[in-house]
């Protein structure tokens, strides 16, 4: 993802050596502040730039015990396509 995401945006990570795939929703964005100057946020940069994530279920390769959040990058998850709505099932 390039974009900053919305909080409660529904996001999947692919996972990685420590992490499995997952799916979750955005809870908090964490703003970057420059290292010299820490009341200035420096300009978005979706590889540096991470957001807090409280995952849908835990996945199988998990290093968090008793918790069910983590905080990828934003450039690590992608948007959940929004699911068509089954108007037949609804009525």
């Amino acid at each position: 993802m390039n974009s900053k995401p919305a909080i409660g945006d529904h996001v999947e990570f692919a996972g990685n050596a420590a992490i499995g795939a997952c799916t979750g929703r955005v809870e908090r964005i964490y703003e970057t502040f420059d290292p010299d100057h820490p009341f200035r946020k420096v300009p978005f940069d979706a590889a540096k730039t991470s957001v807090l994530i409280r995952v849908d279920q835990v996945p199988n390769k998990w290093p968090y015990d008793g918790r069910d959040t983590f905080a990828p990058r934003i450039s690590e998850i992608e948007p959940v396509p929004a699911r068509p709505v089954n108007r037949r099932a609804a009525s």
